[in-house]
């Protein structure tokens, strides 16, 4: 598998990404959701992970106010471990990436939650508009980019080479 997955890069992305928006068109057309234990949220000003069950949309306020660019210091922490059992004991080293939705992003997902849950199609068709207006950025860096980005779509490759010493990497709930 690993062998293929490095010859075949380009069609493993591609794979990556639509069954990513597929993800998220079935959480947002009520198919979906988060785990019982909720989402890892991280506060850009304290640099702490946290969780929540309230289904906050990123960006979002925080007891520790607007960063030093004047927005929101709530995002949302992507979160990996190298095995389910670790996924118990995660800190902010386990942070793969940092997200958040661009302001057109959050109409997206404000006129998203208004429609009927009937009405898949145009619910469908906002989710996939969505996904591209969330951006990602690595813990410590400043630049936000596409989910897209080779960076963020290379997490995986990175955990698994570096944190979890070849093994793969397993995507984090709160319990």
């Amino acid at each position: 598998m690993r062998e293929w997955l490095q010859r075949n890069q380009g069609l493993a992305t591609v794979i990556a990404v639509v069954i990513l928006v597929i993800a998220l068109a079935m959480v947002f057309m009520g198919g979906g959701g988060s785990a019982i234990g909720g989402t890892y949220y991280y506060d850009l000003n304290t640099n702490e992970l946290f969780t929540s069950k309230d289904g906050k949309v990123p960006p979002f306020e925080t007891a520790s106010g607007s960063t030093a660019e004047g927005e929101p210091a709530g995002v949302e922490a992507v979160v990996y471990a190298c095995s389910e059992e670790e996924c118990g004991e995660v800190t902010v080293e386990n942070i793969g990436y940092l997200t958040k939705y661009t302001p057109k992003g959050l109409e997206l997902v404000e006129q998203l939650n208004s429609l009927p849950l009937d009405d898949r199609e145009t619910r469908q068709q906002l989710a996939q508009q969505i996904e591209f207006n969330r951006v990602a950025r690595l813990p410590g860096e400043s630049e936000w980019v596409s989910t897209m980005h080779p960076k963020i779509l290379g997490i995986l490759r990175t955990l698994q080479n570096g944190l979890c010493r070849g093994r793969v990497p397993v995507r984090c709930q709160p319990q």
